[in-house]
């Protein structure tokens, strides 16, 4: 990817995390990893009860293709009995930075597995996410602080319309198990054009008002490989 792409998706992340923003048959994903599917009600959180338990996963590696070589070698182990998907990613500002996501029956079973490894993990619980995703290349993580939780994701939802229409799908909303406070938010880039278009100074406004507490942080990623 050109360097004025990354940029591009740099200035997207200024739309992510803006939930009241602008007034301003894509290909469904087979992947499982879109697995909070939306109620029938208007309400699509699911119950605090459910426990989806995610691990966030990074490395920053030597070599790229040393890494993917090992990687490649270590699938069957990471999906017997451990994990149900795992998604392999390579950040586009850093490409010796990976970025791991996948799912397993609980937390227990990601940190035993991750216990004795050089990466740094983050386990997480999946609240709210869609189905009805494209099956694209490119992501942005995006993390950041909430100070009123339940109050942010009702604005987040309210746009999650107007987002798609401007190339931006949420694949998942997840809160930090250790941490609640603490949001990641993955989502799937399908159109950096219109995205980069849907930027205004309105919404870095709004950004202000969604109930983001902290500067985010974001990262573009291209998507490697999915196990699972």
């Amino acid at each position: 990817m050109e360097k004025q792409d990354t940029i591009s998706l740099w200035a997207i992340l200024l739309v992510l995390f803006t939930s009241c923003g602008s007034p301003n048959d894509k290909k469904q994903n087979d992947s499982n990893f879109e697995l909070v599917k939306e109620a029938p009600s208007s309400d699509t959180l699911i119950s605090e009860d459910s426990k989806n338990a995610v691990f966030y996963a990074t490395l920053e590696v030597d070599d790229f293709d040393t890494w993917l070589k090992n990687f490649n070698a270590i699938e069957k182990v990471m999906l017997s009995k451990i994990f149900s998907e795992v998604k392999a990613h390579q950040s586009m500002d850093e490409e010796n930075q990976i970025i791991l996501i996948g799912r397993s029956e609980n937390h227990d079973a990601s940190r035993d597995y991750f216990r004795n490894s050089a990466y740094q993990v983050n386990f997480l619980d999946l609240k709210w996410g869609s189905e009805n995703t494209p099956n694209t290349d490119q992501a942005i993580f995006v993390k950041h602080g909430v100070g009123d939780y339940i109050s942010w994701l009702d604005k987040f939802k309210s746009k999650e319309e107007t987002r798609r229409q401007n190339g931006l799908y949420t694949i998942g909303v997840a809160r930090d198990s250790d941490d609640p406070t603490k949001i990641t938010i993955y989502f799937a880039v399908d159109d950096i054009e219109k995205a980069q278009a849907y930027i205004n100074p309105e919404l870095i406004r709004a950004m202000e008002a969604s109930g983001v507490d902290g500067k985010p942080e974001g990262i573009p990623v291209k998507v490697l490989k999915t196990l699972g």
